[in-house]
């Protein structure tokens, strides 16, 4: 049958209560995802108000979805971009989508951000993923969207200075939609060099090589639609413990944890919080004994604060062997990190860890799931795969590899999100 025939046949179908009771009988938003594409009533049918009310309740929204970003080649264009990280170069031969806890990764036709652009997730809110355009080398350009509806957004620019911008893995940005206003907030920390005067004149100075910089917040309000600058954090201005706000900044040296809340751009920060010892005895000769943490994350969940950690065993002072990961809980009374759970790679059945290369870390809190990747590296052919931790029934989550293998050997999670037909970015 000619192409054009059929959809011209979907086309005088226009009555939209009968499209809707067709579509009603669908409870699989993937299946849901691809048939939008069938005609333009029904794209309009999927996007329209009452569909999205009648689909409100559907299983298919509660449900975490993984966009991986797959490379099967190692480009031949790679530059010198950041030093360490090329994003312009053809990163994806296609587009695999993870649904933890429902079997392995399955190709799809989410897009990875604007038409044209080289996007990188980097955090996600009901519905929105917010990422970094890479094309932009010298600014920090942000983009938010919905991947359902394939709606996008370029922000304006934050009030950034080019040198002050970092690659990827060393931003700290953290989002949160409401999805009641329509409306969402995004708070990027950034560190900025300065040479100003005594630190107790400006504020806490970190030192780093020598130099000297300062923690600060920019926000963004979707209503409002510009950025608004913070003061730097400060122990004088700080509220303390407990911590409070969702944006995080770790500061590994001093065990320092710094949070800033954009409602009352208040910072509050706690100190010397050290992962607790567990008993030498139960791990004396089994896989954890003379574990090291390693590659710490910090996240925030229902109102508690958590670590991520990779544990590590040294062989000697510049070697390390990769024996899994960990969460951990800030206890303010035992002034510590208390261990919630750990894993070991061969029980969590992801890819093998590279040894010799260290890991960049991603982690995306999306309601009760724990989201872990690792960002692409310059020339590195192999990266992690993704897994995750169900904050709720305390589970490891991995794709099967054994069913998988072969078929991506080298991904990066682009961003974890719940699908939404009606966020608007």
């Amino acid at each position: 049958m000619d192409q054009s025939c059929c959809c011209g046949a979907f086309e005088r179908l226009q009555e939209e209560d009968l499209v809707l009771y067709i579509l009603s009988f669908l409870h699989n938003l993937r299946d849901l995802f691809r048939l939008r594409a069938v005609c333009k009533s029904w794209y309009r049918a999927v996007l329209s108000r009452r569909f999205i009310t009648v689909y409100a309740s559907s299983p298919s929204l509660r449900q975490l979805w993984c966009a991986l970003r797959v490379r099967t080649e190692v480009p031949d264009d790679i530059g010198d971009f950041d030093n360490y990280y090329d994003y312009r170069m053809t990163l994806q031969n296609h587009v695999e989508l993870w649904r933890p806890k429902d079997g392995g990764p399955e190709s799809c036709c989410l897009t990875l951000g604007p038409q044209g652009s080289h996007f990188v997730g980097l955090c996600s809110s009901n519905g929105l993923v917010c990422g970094r355009l890479m094309e932009h080398e010298s600014s920090l350009a942000l983009a938010v969207g919905n991947p359902i509806t394939n709606s996008w957004r370029t922000l304006p620019p934050p009030p950034i200075e080019e040198c002050d911008v970092l690659p990827p893995p060393s931003l700290t940005i953290s989002m949160l939609h409401d999805q009641d206003q329509g409306s969402y907030q995004i708070v990027v920390l950034y560190t900025k060099d300065s040479d100003a005067g005594p630190a107790d004149e400006i504020g806490m100075k970190f030192f780093s090589d020598e130099k000297m910089y300062l923690v600060y917040p920019v926000q963004y309000d979707s209503k409002a639609g510009i950025w608004e600058s913070g003061l730097p954090f400060s122990f004088d201005t700080s509220q303390g413990s407990p911590l409070r706000g969702n944006a995080i900044y770790t500061y590994h040296v001093a065990h320092l944890i710094l949070a800033y809340d954009p409602s009352s751009r208040l910072w509050s920060h706690y100190d010397r919080a050290a992962i607790a010892n567990v008993n030498p005895e139960i791990d004396r000769g089994g896989d954890w004994e003379g574990w090291t943490p390693l590659s710490r994350l910090v996240f925030t969940y229902k109102g508690k604060y958590y670590l991520a950690s990779q544990l590590v065993f040294w062989q000697d002072v510049t070697t390390y062997r990769s024996l899994g990961f960990s969460i951990w809980e800030l206890n303010y009374e035992l002034a510590g990190w208390v261990l919630v759970s750990r894993v070991l790679w061969r029980d969590l059945a992801c890819s093998p860890m590279h040894e010799e290369e260290d890991h960049d870390w991603k982690l995306e809190v999306v309601g009760d799931m724990v989201v872990f990747s690792c960002f692409y590296k310059k020339a590195t052919f192999g990266t992690l795969y993704p897994f995750a931790y169900d904050m709720i029934d305390s589970s490891w989550i991995a794709p099967c590899h054994e069913q998988n293998q072969g078929s991506f050997d080298d991904l990066e999670c682009s961003y974890s999100f719940f699908p939404s037909l009606s966020a608007r970015p």
